[in-house]
């Protein structure tokens, strides 16, 4: 999910609600839907939202399957495109 999302962030997109109910998952690969909300990194709010969708995705599964991630570790991970 998280390389997902750096594939994402390469592409200068943010999906911008991204949440457990928005992951579908076949054959084992993650798949991101409802992305009609999603916004360039030109967006005043696009940094905000990439957060809120980290938080999203690092508090569900610390509860749902105890994976532990730092946040900030993982926006520095997301955002090191090259």
């Amino acid at each position: 999910i998280i390389e997902q999302m750096k594939k994402l962030y390469a592409r200068e997109l943010v999906h911008a609600d991204l949440s457990e109910f928005n992951i579908l998952v076949h054959k084992e690969k993650p798949y991101f839907i409802d992305m009609g909300q999603a916004v360039v990194l030109k967006h005043p709010n696009a940094e905000m939202f990439l957060e809120r969708d980290v938080r999203n995705v690092l508090n569900y599964f610390a509860k749902h399957y105890s994976i532990n991630r730092e946040l900030e570790k993982v926006l520095d991970y997301i955002k090191d495109v090259q």
